[in-house]
């Protein structure tokens, strides 16, 4: 991981353990949630030829514990402590559990349910599975401005950095992102949101052993040839015998759809379709489209 980001992981990781225990102790009693859901990706390898892509479905079960306190009356801190994990009938590789807190503080300005609202977090994320090379521990700092305009519609925008220092550099990633979403809410149980984003910085993809082999020796150009050359590999057999999965410096571009109705009270579902585009740093391109369903029951 490169020296800048390496400072950011380890200061969001200072930043979290030194906020989080003092004020976990001041929260009131949690309340728990628990989530299930279903997700097939299309191009899950992240693969730039079409003979690579590989299709899969995954399905995850989390758990979250929230504490609340109101700490001021236009300032809210919130403490969330989630577990979720992860698992693909496809590719057993691909079966992780993922742990962490993050850290919420929310600044009202103003009165009413128009108000703008500041939000700061900052995350921490253990990453354990059965490709042992993309163990991990993360970090996560970011701002969400949003407002509420009218009964029907509030919009929000948010900045990120979010970094991942794992077991062998191929897994090691980090990058900045920026999204804006807009929600629609036709009916207090109903709600539509779609959303924009881009992200900078390095990702994990891959490829068959035979492709990047050619691509190696040229194929792609000696361009393509040259930067292969130099950044991190690992032979992980991910999707595949001979599978190679390499880290790029990348520009994603996003959009994605939801919509989320309210069953009870307590219980609520998401239904969301997401496409993401990846260009790397020597203009390789990538696809990514997701269907995912959600369900979510808060005790």
């Amino acid at each position: 991981m490169p020296a800048l980001n390496r400072a950011w992981l380890w200061l969001g990781v200072v930043v979290g353990v030194g906020a989080i225990s003092p004020v976990q102790a001041a929260f009131t009693p949690p309340t728990l949630a628990v989530n299930t859901s279903y997700r097939w990706t299309e191009n899950i390898s992240r693969a730039s030829g079409a003979a690579d892509f590989r299709d899969a479905a995954e399905y995850e079960l989390g758990g979250q514990a929230r504490f609340v306190r109101q700490l001021t009356p236009r300032l809210l801190a919130r403490l969330d402590l989630d577990v979720a994990g992860w698992t693909s009938p496809e590719y057993d590789l691909l079966d992780r559990l993922e742990f962490g807190p993050r850290l919420v503080l929310t600044r009202k300005f103003g009165l009413g349910p128009e108000a703008w609202v500041l939000a700061a977090e900052t995350g921490l994320t253990g990453r354990t599975g059965r490709l042992d090379e993309a163990d991990s521990v993360g970090a996560r700092v970011g701002l969400t401005l949003s407002k509420r305009f009218g009964p029907w519609f509030s919009a929000a925008v948010s900045g990120s950095w979010a970094g991942q220092e794992a077991r062998d550099a191929t897994f090691d990633v980090a990058h900045y992102a920026a999204e804006a979403r807009v929600n629609f809410d036709p009916h207090p149980r109903v709600r539509f949101s779609a959303g924009v984003g881009r992200r900078d910085g390095t990702f994990t993809v891959g490829a068959s052993g035979m492709r990047f082999g050619r691509a190696l020796a040229g194929a792609l150009g000696p361009a393509v040839a040259g930067y292969y050359a130099t950044i991190p590999t690992a032979h992980t057999e991910l999707f595949a015998p001979g599978w190679v999965s390499y880290r790029v410096e990348s520009e994603v571009e996003e959009w994605w759809c939801e919509f989320s109705p309210a069953l009870t009270d307590r219980a609520s579902v998401a239904l969301r379709y997401g496409r993401a585009h990846f260009i790397n740093r020597v203009d390789v391109e990538y696809r990514q489209d997701t269907v995912s369903l959600s369900f979510l029951y808060a005790f």
